[in-house]
């Protein structure tokens, strides 16, 4: 298996799921997205895909990535339907962290790993940090 599954305590939309890397995998003891390498890539890509396929089962678009700046350990993805309808969403910064460049695509993470470019990638352009 190449991850797990679990709901967010605090779901920000109506589908709001946490894909975690398998127990014992090169990916378990990552604390965040800020410290993937590039040895990192090929089970982040498996983790990647079963959090697509996670996605794509929940019948809903949704987006599969990372908050440029995660505020919780170990490192986790979000798979998150597009809709963010949730009595969780109680600030701005909640609503933010989704639905702006705040929140990255885990593919843009792949190909910034790839480029030696995350830091970029995961640095807000909009002009909060």
């Amino acid at each position: 298996r190449d991850g797990r599954l679990v709901y967010d305590g605090y779901p920000k939309a109506r589908r709001h799921l946490l894909g975690l890397a398998a127990p014992g995998t090169a990916l378990s003891r990552v604390a965040s997205v800020r410290n993937l390498r590039r040895e990192h890539l090929p089970a982040l890509q498996k983790l990647h895909a079963f959090c697509r396929a996670a996605a794509e089962a929940l019948g809903t678009p949704c987006r599969v990535g990372y908050h440029a700046r995660p505020s919780l350990e170990p490192l986790h993805v979000h798979i998150i339907s597009i809709d963010l309808d949730s009595e969780f969403i109680k600030k701005k910064a909640h609503f933010l962290s989704f639905a702006t460049d705040r929140f990255v695509d885990a593919a843009v993470v792949e190909r910034a790993i790839e480029n030696g470019a995350l830091a970029d990638a995961l640095e807000p352009r909009d002009g909060e940090s």
